[in-house]
């Protein structure tokens, strides 16, 4: 590969990796903001499970977010590290998804 071409492909995949954990931040950010009503409002299956088993309390819920944006951003570093196609081939739709969430959560 061209010098240019990997300047390329790691300026991609740095701003999808960033892009990514920047939506899962704004995501926690918006659970700890409205936390009195996230119980009321919560759509995934798995949160609203979170969420009773802790009382309606965010603690749970937000540490399993916290801990699923780390544990997938160190993953998908690595994966870049060993293969960087791979790793623009998981990060960019990865991050378009991440996108159509931000939307959803501004916008719904």
């Amino acid at each position: 590969m061209s010098p240019s071409l990997i300047k390329t492909l790691n300026g991609l995949f740095t701003f999808a990796w960033i892009f990514i954990i920047l939506v899962s931040v704004v995501d926690g950010y918006l659970v700890w903001h409205f936390r009195a009503v996230i119980a009321q409002v919560e759509q995934n299956p798995a949160g609203i499970a979170m969420l009773a088993m802790a009382g309606g309390r965010v603690w749970l819920f937000l540490s399993a977010k916290s801990f699923g944006t780390i544990l997938a951003s160190t993953w998908l570093m690595v994966t870049y590290r060993k293969n960087a196609i791979v790793g623009i081939a998981i990060a960019v739709p990865l991050a378009l998804f991440q996108f159509g969430l931000l939307l959803f959560l501004r916008y719904a």
